[in-house]
């Protein structure tokens, strides 16, 4: 049986992330933005405006996750997929995960590049819980409703209960009749850097990667109407 949990949320979530707090964090957000742009490393960057606007670990968080420099963006929307076919190669926990999140309500972050991104992380563990089924579905049926022709799913080996979840997916991709594998690799970054029609939220294979395509913001936008997005 699969865990109940609520993946993503902690209990100060609303407390930095409602209307008032937020304003602080747009300011700091502005603030690390014109960093970026002066050749400031993001890390650096947050820690000067989290320390100016007296901001929460979280908050600072979000501002590293969500924050990228113009130059960035720019080449980050150049390399955009509206579409995919043929072959599709897909970050398996990080959409997985992301997903899992926004079904449970917790805070979901509209990036700067237009990627929803999440604060959960894996810290090197992973169970399947009670939302699982339904972000792998999604996945499936966004990436094949928008034109893959075979999905290739990558998950870290190293992540504790990554088989499990390959077993969960590969099951689910046989009872849909997906074309559809999964692969446990020791990297997936470096996989999904040297791959066409990349399906990832992930910065830094964003920043490398030949293409890709935004999967967290179509599904959530489209297929959760009740997700908590909070726009950075």
């Amino acid at each position: 049986m699969c865990e109940v949990c609520r993946r993503g949320w902690y209990d100060g979530a609303p407390g930095d992330f409602s209307a008032g707090p937020l304003a602080a964090v747009h300011e700091a957000a502005d603030d690390v933005v014109w960093l970026l742009n002066r050749g400031y490393g993001i890390r650096s960057a947050v820690t000067f405006a989290g320390n100016h606007y007296q901001l929460t670990e979280h908050q600072r968080l979000a501002l590293e996750r969500a924050l990228t420099s113009d130059a960035k963006r720019g080449d980050r929307k150049r390399r955009e997929l509206n579409t995919l076919n043929g072959q599709v190669w897909v970050d398996g926990f990080n959409i997985i995960i992301t997903l899992e999140t926004a079904l449970s309500r917790s805070p979901v972050f509209a990036s700067r590049d237009g990627v929803i991104r999440d604060l959960a992380g894996l810290h090197g563990t992973y169970r399947i819980i009670d939302k699982t089924e339904r972000a792998v579905l999604l996945m499936f049926e966004h990436v094949f409703g928008a034109g893959a022709a075979f999905v290739h799913v990558l998950l870290d080996k190293q992540v504790s209960n990554s088989g499990r979840l390959k077993k969960f997916i590969d099951s689910a991709a046989e009872e849909m009749h997906f074309a559809a594998d999964v692969a446990l690799t020791d990297s997936v970054d470096a996989w999904l850097q040297r791959e066409d029609c990349v399906v990832t939220a992930d910065s830094v294979v964003l920043d490398k990667c030949r293409n890709w395509y935004n999967l967290t913001s179509r599904i959530i936008r489209s297929e959760i109407p009740d997700a908590w997005i909070v726009d950075i």
